[in-house]
């Protein structure tokens, strides 16, 4: 479903879905993780819009200068640095590992707010426990469920990119990156920084049965459908047997009020005496 939802009117992307009221909290909470981590992978992009502006800027300065040297009125300029290179002083290679722990992060993020709604718990250091005491059962379960399944729309529709991805391998994943910035050791696992390369290290995937390449992108894309499974779930429970789902999401709308991040924004910030504040400059 793209679009607006005629149930809530709410959208999520271009996801549109129908969902309880009781979820919007939540909702807000996984949409500004979105958000944010989608900042991170629009920096190449935006990185490159500066270089179309600044190449029009240079383009427009010789055809300004033309016209001057035809009237005799050029004068002496130089630029403080070799500007031809501009590009390749903003350009800076991919840091793949650390959007991996990043969208990790992101995963974690909602696997805490299943273990709450599942065990019903609210209370920070015992989620925390839960999640360390059978760690692998209860993290296998919550990546099969939302994450390698044929309900996750990405899964399903990229099957043959994740074909031979696993639960295992997503849990040695995360805490290899979570706990020491490496890549799980006895595995043939590449992190790749474009999904064009995903498309040639295909090739050596079909040659080598052991080795699997991950693209943060196409991860990030896993983690959005596994949100909105998530939400379409509780929120057809909401429907089916809105009792149990009333009291098991109560102590997940409390959860994220205590987690969720309060947004200030700078229009939002009132400081009184502002004259007699030094500034840095």
């Amino acid at each position: 479903m793209t679009g607006e939802d005629k149930e809530t009117g709410i959208k999520f992307d271009d996801r549109g879905i129908g969902i309880s009221k009781d979820l919007l909290g939540v909702f807000e909470y996984l949409m500004y993780i979105e958000k944010d981590i989608k900042e991170i992978f629009l920096y190449e992009k935006k990185i490159e819009e500066c270089f179309e502006y600044y190449r029009d800027m240079v383009d427009f300065a010789g055809y300004v200068s033309k016209h001057l040297d035809k009237n005799k009125s050029m004068g002496n300029f130089s630029f403080k640095k070799d500007h031809l290179n501009f590009k390749e002083n903003i350009q800076t290679n991919r840091p793949v590992m650390s959007q991996m722990v990043v969208l990790f992060a992101a995963l974690e993020a909602l696997f805490i707010l299943y273990l709450s709604f599942e065990y019903e718990e609210s209370n920070e250091d015992k989620l925390r426990k839960l999640s360390m005491d059978n760690s692998r059962e209860i993290f296998k379960k919550f990546i099969t469920e939302f994450i390698l399944t044929e309900e996750n729309i990405f899964y399903k529709e990229n099957y043959s990119d994740f074909k031979r991805l696993n639960a295992t391998i997503l849990l040695d994943l995360r805490n290899s990156l979570s706990h020491g910035f490496a890549l799980p050791s006895g595995r043939m696992l590449t992190v790749s920084s474009h999904i064009l390369l995903r498309r040639k290290h295909r090739v050596l995937e079909e040659k080598i049965g052991t080795l699997l390449t991950i693209v943060p992108e196409e991860f990030f894309e896993l983690t959005k459908s596994a949100n909105i499974l998530l939400i379409r779930k509780w929120s057809n429970m909401s429907k089916d047997n809105n009792i149990r789902f009333s009291k098991k999401i109560d102590f997940t709308k409390r959860l994220v009020k205590k987690i969720g991040p309060k947004i200030i924004n700078d229009e939002d910030l009132v400081i009184k005496n502002q004259d007699k504040i030094k500034q840095p400059f």
